[in-house]
């Protein structure tokens, strides 16, 4: 856990856990009241609410949304428009997203299946 101190008292400190404690140390941290607050992405917050069972509680959502991320080499065209192609079959053009996928979490499974070449 490193320590961010502010560059005034009047604004609060930023604490960083580092990147493998998301579902383990910071809301542990929360609820033992060693942080006030937590930020992370619409599904991280809200798989943490899940998993910690109303002790914790998202309080306010970001309303852009969330489409996620690859890191891929510009020059790979061949791979890229694959990519394009089934994430665009996944995602129905972009109309099956995160709340669809939190009311079903086997939409994109179910589409993969059902997909044939």
């Amino acid at each position: 856990m490193v320590h961010l101190e502010p560059p005034s008292p009047e604004l609060p400190q930023v604490v960083f856990f580092g990147t493998d404690t998301v579902q383990t140390e910071q809301p542990e941290a929360l609820a033992n009241k060693e942080v006030d607050a937590l930020a992370g992405d619409r599904i991280l917050n809200s798989t943490v609410e899940r998993m910690w069972a109303g002790a914790l509680v998202v309080t306010a959502i970001d309303t852009l949304v969330d489409l996620g991320g690859f890191t891929v080499d510009q020059d790979e065209e061949a791979l890229l428009a694959c990519l394009d192609d089934k994430l665009d079959y996944l995602t129905d053009e972009r109309s099956i997203g995160f709340a669809e996928w939190l009311a079903n979490p086997t939409v994109f499974r179910e589409r993969a299946e059902a997909w044939t070449p």
